[in-house]
């Protein structure tokens, strides 16, 4: 019996140190007006990018365009090569929409104070002290799920579906298979390592494709665990970003 809580304490604290690897820079909103953010969104002066934890500076992230020379600037964001002197601009697919308008940097890994942007081919790495300074927050994509639920849309499994379990255990009993866009995942407050507990609503159609009054297009109503982000910490659900 020891042994087994044992595993369960160690497989918990190994769940939520994988979850603090993966996430977003957001704006705090209590330094930084709503009305300021559009598109992707940096500090004025950008950040400056580390080759490595606590490594050499090698650049900066930061908007050059100018609106009222390209109407697309908002959705520009800039790698400044200090050493190059040149400038290489970051496709949107780097980033994650996270409202109407709004992209977010997100990071996949994180060092000694540092997070990893972009991708597995860049050496991008981000100061958290700076990020701070400048505005900005650090969320995990699990509290950023938790947090706007009932926010988006809805959030709802990735492909090739999730198990909505009796309890935050994959041995634990299946209760639903879900899969596309009627199971409508709303995660509450409890949550265990990567575990989340969710109430579920099943559609009979999509409440943005349906002329069905609401109370009639629920089929049923469930209640269960997933586990709402991986065991790298990325998200095992997504959503619709602007709505119907």
């Amino acid at each position: 019996m020891i042994r087994i809580l044992i595993t369960i304490l160690l497989t918990a604290i190994y769940s939520i140190g994988q979850d603090t690897r993966c996430g977003l820079i957001l704006p705090d909103f209590n330094v930084v007006s709503e009305d300021e953010v559009c598109c992707v969104y940096v500090p004025k002066d950008g950040f400056t990018v580390y080759d490595s934890p606590n490594g050499q500076e090698i650049g900066t992230l930061l908007k050059l365009s100018d609106v009222e020379q390209d109407n697309q600037a908002p959705y520009k964001l800039y790698f400044y090569d200090s050493e190059r002197k040149v400038q290489q601009i970051l496709e949107l697919s780097n980033f994650k929409e996270i409202g109407y308008e709004v992209w977010a940097l997100t990071y996949f890994d994180r060092a000694d104070g540092f997070l990893r942007i972009i991708d597995d081919d860049h050496n991008y790495w981000l100061d958290e002290k700076e990020i701070f300074q400048k505005g900005f927050e650090i969320e995990t994509w699990q509290n950023f799920l938790l947090e706007n639920s009932g926010e988006l849309l809805g959030f709802y499994a990735n492909e090739p579906g999730l198990y909505l379990r009796e309890s935050p255990d994959t041995n634990a009993g299946i209760i639903a298979i879900l899969t596309g866009d009627l199971f409508e995942i709303y995660p509450t407050t409890e949550n265990f390592g990567s575990w989340t507990k969710v109430t579920v609503k099943k559609y009979r159609e999509h409440p943005c494709r349906s002329n069905y009054n609401n109370p009639e297009i629920i089929e049923s109503e469930l209640n269960g665990w997933i586990k709402i982000v991986d065991d790298n910490g990325r998200p095992n659900v997504w959503y619709y970003p602007r709505g119907c």
